[in-house]
């Protein structure tokens, strides 16, 4: 699992669009960011998931990794 620095996005210069599933993040919401690959997250689990996918996004979401 990737180490995470979680961060309040502060201005809107800083917001993005989450590197797993594409949910945009705004100003005053908590940003998750992997600062090893340089890549930003919604939650801990898209983090999680976006790891265990290698970085590709959600290719195939309807495979499950179990």
């Amino acid at each position: 699992m990737a180490s995470l620095k979680c961060e309040t996005i502060k201005r809107p210069l800083d917001e993005t669009a989450c590197d797993w599933c594409g949910r945009p993040l705004l100003v005053g919401e908590l940003l998750y960011v992997d600062l090893e690959h340089g890549t930003a997250y919604c939650s801990p689990a898209c983090a999680e998931h976006d790891h265990f996918d290698r970085g590709y996004g959600p290719v195939c979401p309807g495979v499950s990794r179990w």
